[in-house]
């Protein structure tokens, strides 16, 4: 209740009302560019990534399940997980990243 006399005494007729619009504007705008804008670039490069999926590709999983892509479908990916041919269904955005031979190179030299 105390904050409504406060904001009645800011709107007077020295432009206090435009000043908390400019603030309110100024608000929204750090808004967009430190939460929305970098989740939309992230989903749209998610996007990507999941379009260029092909046969023969190493994956990460999002649960960190490291495999090869054997089959793509629009809804789904089957990845072999092992030496002996066993294959795991998942959903396309279960996958988190393409790895190259280059990953796998710095994961075995740690």
């Amino acid at each position: 209740m105390a904050l409504l006399p406060l904001l009645a005494q800011t709107t007077d007729a020295t432009g206090g009302g435009i000043t908390q619009i400019a603030i309110f504007a100024v608000f929204g705008l750090a808004l967009w560019f430190l939460l929305i804008r970098p989740q939309q670039k992230r989903q749209k490069e998610q996007q990507e990534l999941l379009s260029k999926l092909e046969p023969g590709q190493d994956v990460v999983t999002v649960g960190g399940l490291h495999g090869t892509i054997v089959e793509v479908s629009d809804s789904w990916v089957d990845l072999q997980v092992d030496q002996d041919g066993t294959v795991l269904r998942y959903t396309r955005q279960a996958v988190a990243s393409i790895t190259t031979p280059d990953d796998d190179a710095a994961d075995d030299d740690e």
